[in-house]
C-alpha cells in the first residue's frame, strides 16, 4: 500500500504526526542541551568546598545515631539477658511442682 492510496485524513494526520516527531526532534534536543549551564555546576561545587557546615551538621547527626543505635542494641541485649533468666526461672518452678505434686500423690 502506497501512501498515495490512503484517505487523505490518513495522510494529513501522517503529515502532522511526522511534523511533530521532527518539531520535538530539532528543538527539544537542542533546548536539552542548554538547560544545564556549565557555570552552575561548578557554582555549586565551589559552595560546597567553601562552606563545610552541612557535612559538619551530616556528621554530627550519624554519630548521634550511632550512639542511639549502640544504646538500642544494649538496651536489647540486657532484655534478652531477663528474658533468658525468666524462662530459666519457669523452668525451675516447672520443676518444683512437679516435684511437688510427685510428693503428694
Amino acid at each position: 500500500m502506497l501512501p498515495t492510496d490512503l484517505p487523505p485524513v490518513a495522510l494529513v494526520a501522517l503529515g502532522v504526526t511526522l511534523a511533530i516527531i521532527f518539531a520535538i526532534n530539532r528543538f527539544g534536543w537542542m533546548q536539552g542541551a542548554k538547560a544545564v549551564p556549565a557555570a552552575a555546576a561548578q557554582a555549586q561545587v565551589a559552595a560546597v568546598i567553601v562552606d563545610p557546615t552541612a557535612l559538619n551538621r551530616a556528621s554530627t547527626s550519624v554519630e548521634a545515631l550511632t550512639v542511639s543505635i549502640k544504646e538500642a542494641t544494649a538496651a536489647m541485649q540486657k532484655q534478652a539477658r531477663t528474658v533468658q533468666d525468666l524462662s530459666e526461672n519457669v523452668e525451675r518452678l516447672k520443676d518444683e511442682i512437679i516435684r511437688s505434686s510427685a510428693k503428694m500423690r
